[in-house]
C-alpha cells in the first residue's frame, strides 16, 4: 500500500507498516525478563558479542513465549543501559553497574 495517509482505512488483512523501528526513543518500551530466557538463548547472545569481539553489545533476540526457534535479530556496540531501571515490565537492574565492574577487572588485568 503506497501513499497511505492517516485518513484512510486499509482493507481487511492489508499489512500497513507504520515505522520500521520499535526502539524506546520512538516508544518502545522496556521488558526485563532474563530469568525467563533459557540459558542456551544466553549463551547464544554471548557467543555473539565474543564472535565481534565487542567488551559490550546490546542483543535483541526475537522468539515465542517457549523460546524455541528464537532468532538473532539484531546487536548493537553501544546499548542503551538506562532503561533498565525502571523497565515498564520486570524487576529493575543496576546494567550499568555490572558494566562499569567488567571495566574495572579488564582494567586491573590489563594493568598486572
Amino acid at each position: 500500500m503506497s501513499d497511505v495517509e492517516l485518513r484512510c482505512i486499509p482493507s481487511d488483512g492489508t499489512r500497513v507498516q507504520v515505522t520500521g523501528v520499535a526502539n524506546i526513543s520512538s516508544g518502545g518500551y522496556a521488558l526485563e525478563c532474563l530469568n525467563k530466557v533459557p540459558n542456551e538463548v544466553k549463551q547464544m547472545a554471548v557467543r555473539v558479542t565474543e564472535y565481534f569481539g565487542l567488551f559490550i553489545c546490546g542483543v535483541d533476540i526475537m522468539a515465542p513465549d517457549n523460546f524455541q526457534g528464537a532468532k538473532l535479530i539484531e546487536i548493537n556496540a553501544s546499548p542503551g543501559l538506562m532503561p533498565y531501571y525502571d523497565p515498564l515490565v520486570g524487576m529493575p537492574a543496576n546494567v550499568p553497574a555490572v558494566y562499569v565492574d567488567k571495566l574495572l577487572a579488564a582494567y586491573k588485568r590489563a594493568a598486572s
